[in-house]
């Protein structure tokens, strides 16, 4: 997630400060993730639906640890609490319309990078292409802004 950001950053000319800030983030999204169980967090094979009720949990654990830590900047704690949340209401934790920026770039990168890079015990990692067309159904049914995930496809196809 981190590199793929990187990519976006320096594709579509971020300022230093700001590709700082982003890769931060990027990085720190699912620290939350760390505090689960392990067996949640590879879900191996799928969750059942209160193991994924407790898996959701790391967002809010991330914003909380990430919180603590007053000398981190404050978006980094916002985007491990938000990027799970998608712009038509069906994300999680609260179910936001409105995620921030930074939380979209990354959830929407979050999307991309497990599908295209890792295999799951029940489906073989996709090749880029069929990645992105997946995402483009997720457009489609409006949980990311079209624009954001047309300067994701630029970036890495460019």
């Amino acid at each position: 997630v981190l590199l793929i950001t990187l990519r976006y950053c320096f594709y579509h000319n971020f300022e230093e400060k700001e590709i700082k800030r982003l890769a931060l983030c990027a990085i720190l999204h699912d620290i939350g993730a760390s505090m689960l169980e392990q067996r949640l967090v590879q879900a191996e094979p799928r969750l059942t639906d209160e193991e994924f009720k407790d898996y959701q949990m790391h967002t809010r654990k991330g914003h909380d640890l990430l919180k603590s830590h007053t000398q981190i900047d404050p978006s980094a704690a916002r985007v491990a609490l938000e990027h799970h949340e998608r712009i038509n209401g069906s994300g999680y934790p609260k179910g936001e319309t409105n995620p921030c920026f930074d939380s979209q770039l990354i959830g929407l990168i979050d999307s991309y990078e497990p599908v295209t890079y890792w295999d799951k015990s029940y489906r073989k990692a996709k090749q880029p292409f069929e990645s992105l067309q997946q995402i483009k159904t997720e457009v489609i049914d409006g949980r990311f802004k079209t624009d954001l995930f047309k300067n994701l496809c630029s970036c890495l196809t460019g």
